[in-house]
């Protein structure tokens, strides 16, 4: 249970960070 929680954290975590770092890739560009 608690695994679980922290493994869709993560991924949640992970999504977010993706979209900022695209956003300031796109801007960069």
């Amino acid at each position: 249970m608690l695994s679980g929680c922290f493994k869709e954290a993560t991924t949640t975590l992970h999504q977010h960070l993706g979209a900022k770092t695209k956003e300031a890739f796109i801007a960069h560009l």
